[in-house]
């Protein structure tokens, strides 16, 4: 969770609150809360009362309200010869 994924939810707190989704004390108390979140779950948590889904920075995934985040790739393991990085199969 970084400050990129909170600024965005902050951001479109703000587009809800102009929109009338939100009143200027609802606003402040989820804006106090995503400044504050370690996990896209509590980001997340913002949002499943107001329509639409939060919007993430360009290039940055944004699941549906409520949906895991997706795991990341593949764990890259060593090889014996070179140390180098190789990315593992699944599936």
């Amino acid at each position: 969770m970084g400050n990129d994924e909170r600024e965005a939810a902050i951001s479109a707190l703000g587009e809800r609150l102009s929109t009338g989704h939100l009143e200027m004390h609802e606003y402040t108390e989820r804006v106090d809360a995503a400044s504050s979140a370690r996990t896209a779950a509590e980001l997340d948590a913002l949002f499943t009362d107001l329509p639409g889904p939060h919007q993430m920075p360009p290039g940055v995934a944004s699941p549906a309200v409520g949906a895991p985040y997706p795991a990341p790739g593949p764990t890259p393991r060593r090889t014996a010869t070179t140390g180098s990085a190789v990315p593992t199969r699944t599936g």
